[in-house]
Order: C-alpha cells, then structure tokens, then sequence
C-alpha cells in the first residue's frame, strides 16, 4: 500500500507519498498554499502523479492542516495533532514529546509509551513565535531558512 499525506496548512502545503512495502519516500512537496488552498492541494497531488503515473489506483491519500476538509478524495481527514504524533511514532517510536511550530500556532505534545497523545498545548492568541513570524525574523536577519525559502 502507497500513503499519501498532505498538509493543507495555513502557508504551506506538504505532500509526502510513502510506499510501505519499498520503506521508502516515494514523492515529497512543499508549494506556499496562497489563497485557495484546494487548488493549491490539487495541483501538488496532480504533480506528484505526472511524476509518478504507475501509482494511480494504489494510493490512499490521508489529509490534515487547516484545510484538510476541502480534498474529497481524502480516505481520512485528521487533526494536525493526531498526524504530528503518529508520524512521531512511526520515525521515532521512542519520543514523548512533540513541538509543532506551525504557520499560524504552536502546539506541544504530550505522548504516552504507545504514541497516543496525554496532553497537548497550543497557543491561541498570537502569532509570536509561529512559523511565519520566524521566517520574517530569519529573512530580517538573512539568516537561511527552509521556512522563508531564503
């Protein structure tokens, strides 16, 4: 089995396609989501596709960020909370902790021995220290970010 998964996040969207059975990393994305997330999300997946034409049909596509709900052919559609811990558990199945600095909030995690989430925290009326205020704060002091694109 083929996963996609796609963030449709507030400045990015990030697509990543693994394939299970090969343990390897099949297509990854990374396109600023701009103002209509959808067609941002739909023209990503329709690129990883041209590249990779002999996954039609065998993929199932797993969606997550502010703009997860907008993919009809998403199999799931979870919070970005659940995602950041199950794919801390797959890559590091021993990590209890989880820092999420994202375009829009923040949010810390909690993990328990098996990676389900205790607890979480997440900032909820500033923008400080958030993904975007980071990269203007790195592109301020030309420092080079994979953020900012810089």
């Amino acid at each position: 089995m083929i996963t996609a998964g796609i963030d449709v996040g507030s400045v990015n969207t990030k697509l990543v396609v693994f394939d299970r059975e090969a343990g390897q990393i099949v297509c990854a994305m990374v396109e600023p989501t701009g103002p209509h997330p959808k067609q941002t999300a739909i023209r990503v997946l329709d690129a990883c596709r041209k590249q990779h034409p002999h996954m039609e049909g065998r993929v199932r596509l797993v969606a997550t960020g502010y703009a997860r709900h907008t993919l009809d052919k998403a199999a799931y559609a979870i919070t970005e909370i659940k995602a950041a811990a199950l794919g801390v558990r797959h890559w590091h199945p021993a990590a209890r902790a989880v820092i999420d600095i994202g375009g829009q909030d923040s949010k810390v995690l909690a993990l328990d021995d098996a990676g389900r989430v205790q607890d979480f925290v997440m900032n909820d009326r500033c923008a400080a220290g958030t993904g975007h205020f980071l990269s203007v704060l790195a592109r301020t002091l030309g420092c080079r970010s994979r953020i900012s694109g810089d």
